[in-house]
């Protein structure tokens, strides 16, 4: 049994008291509707300080690994490019081989030969018109110019290589000119680099690519043989490391969800929860708009006692 308070007009306590709680039931509600129609818990600092910091971090690293996951898939897209032009290539040194293994044999007339020495002198051309224009982006893979590029599969930067970005260099495969050499060059992460008949290691003069008689025929073969040699090569290792973007793609996505998860753990809304708040808050607000009005109505029994 509470204190007897006695008849005030001046201060309504009662009133002060119920409207305390309806404003704190009616703030509660509109907490609510912010929640649910945001869909998120945190919608300002002050909200929670702490989880927004946090929240604001995790968001960044997503977004940040989103990025170097596309940054990956281009550069996946990149080096499919750069294989379908070195198999254009083999498809054609294999011709090329092909006519120097008949151009090889006394059975063929020296007309013949030139006939065949013809379309292998054009085929020596294509092979450097592919090299000179098999781009990406406006970027050039195969003519030498592609080498130490860097590509970032990290939200964060590391100055150690290979954390944050991976290395790739694509060779020259161009056939200069007739009679001259072809250097077809890969690497990957930092391993070396392979080449091939560039003046320092192999004579040109031994390794001419020509048809003209039957011993430079015999020759050739054993040219084109290590140019196939040295592509095979290049397309191996853009081979391993499209596979090794395949990994860091499904690394970054496997990130991208983990991160996500605990982000909404902390900010996003649980909509059960508030909704079931919402109900108790509504019903709060009523009652307490009808008990306000009770309130406000005590003094009114002051006059009772003047009549």
């Amino acid at each position: 049994m509470g204190f007897q308070q006695g008849f005030r007009i001046n201060t309504n306590t009662a009133a002060l008291d119920t409207y305390r709680s309806y404003s704190a039931s009616q703030a509660g509600m509109e907490r609510n509707i912010e929640r649910l129609s945001s869909g998120l818990r945190i919608n300002k600092a002050a909200d929670d300080a702490a989880g927004l910091a946090i929240s604001e971090r995790m968001n960044h690293q997503v977004q940040g690994m989103r990025q170097a996951h596309r940054n990956v898939l281009q550069a996946n897209n990149l080096l499919q490019t750069a294989e379908g032009g070195m198999s254009e290539i083999s498809n054609i040194l294999g011709r090329m081989r092909e006519l120097a293994i008949q151009a090889s044999s006394d059975t063929v007339s020296d007309t013949d030969r030139d006939s065949l020495n013809l379309e292998f002198g054009e085929l020596e051309s294509e092979i450097t018109r592919i090299a000179e224009t098999t781009k990406y982006d406006d970027m050039y893979l195969l003519d030498g110019s592609f080498s130490s590029k860097k590509v970032q599969v990290s939200a964060d930067h590391s100055s150690s290589a290979g954390i944050t970005n991976l290395d790739i260099s694509l060779g020259n495969f161009k056939v200069a000119s007739a009679n001259t050499d072809f250097a077809g060059a890969n690497s990957i992460s930092g391993s070396t680099a392979v080449s091939f008949a560039n003046g320092a290691n192999v004579g040109l003069d031994v390794y001419k690519l020509d048809l003209d008689t039957v011993a430079r025929s015999q020759t050739t073969i054993d040219s084109v043989d290590l140019m196939v040699d040295a592509l095979n090569t290049a397309r191996s290792k853009v081979g391993a490391q499209q596979n090794r973007l395949e990994f860091t793609a499904s690394s970054l996505m496997n990130g991208i969800q983990n991160n996500a998860s605990s982000m909404s753990t902390i900010r996003d809304a649980d909509f059960a929860a508030e909704a079931a708040d919402l109900a108790r808050n509504q019903i709060l607000t009523q009652s307490g708009s009808a008990m306000l009005a009770q309130a406000n109505g005590l003094t009114a029994n002051v006059l009772q006692l003047i009549r």
